[in-house]
């Protein structure tokens, strides 16, 4: 590698992190109050770099909603992703697999609120702004590898007999959609009003969705 090359490619990570620190911001701005209103100048301000500067990577807020969006469920997916890759999830069952991904599912939630109150808004924004399916088509691949994974554990499931067979004339992107959609949507629920009703104070938010995922697999189960 030569001199300019090696500077070239000092320069690229350096935008690289520096784009990662705006999506991290964002992020915490977004969750906070919802994207509408947070203006551009918020962003720059919290990632302290000028405004300018922030219109030079994102031309828009609907591409950086966008790319936060995008960034964050990467940067969540990749090191669940690596775990089932391990051969202790590979060679199990398809019932198995199903299970380890719900329990991942709801430690992310533990860990993660914040990001869950994002996508809440995230999708109330794109709604109400009519954003394009091909707008959001980096965004739907990056999902897209988590419907591909649950999608071949129900298969799995079915083919082994350990995930009832009763569910398949359901179709397994029917069922991910389904269990996956109410999951998520439970979860954006616990993250946004967890301490705004004294009742939601005697449950903890976390075995809910522990609850709610039993049910499913009780229910999937041959």
């Amino acid at each position: 590698m030569d001199l300019k090359q090696k500077r070239q490619n000092e320069l690229d990570e350096m935008k690289s992190k520096r784009i990662a620190h705006i999506l991290d911001k964002a992020l915490d701005l977004f969750s906070e109050k919802g994207i509408d209103v947070i203006a551009m100048t918020d962003i720059a301000e919290a990632s302290e770099i000028g405004v300018a500067s922030l219109y030079r990577y994102f031309k828009t807020k609907e591409e950086l909603a966008i790319q936060c969006a995008r960034h964050h469920w990467e940067k969540l997916g990749e090191p669940i992703m690596k775990q089932l890759e391990l051969e202790d999830y590979t060679t199990a069952s398809g019932f198995y697999q199903i299970s380890r991904i719900f329990n991942i599912f709801t430690d992310l939630f533990e860990k993660n609120r914040t990001f869950f109150k994002f996508i809440y808004y995230f999708d109330a924004f794109v709604n109400r702004n009519n954003i394009s399916q091909e707008r959001l088509s980096s965004y739907d691949m990056t999902i897209g590898k988590t419907k591909d994974v649950i999608c071949d554990a129900l298969e799995k499931g079915f083919s082994d007999g350990t995930i009832n067979e009763k569910w398949k004339k359901e179709g397994t992107e029917h069922l991910y959609f389904t269990v996956m959609h109410s999951l998520f949507s439970m979860a954006q629920k616990l993250s946004l009003s967890e301490n705004m009703l004294e009742k939601n104070r005697d449950s903890n938010s976390q075995s809910q969705l522990e609850l709610l995922s039993r049910i499913y697999l009780e229910t999937f189960r041959s």
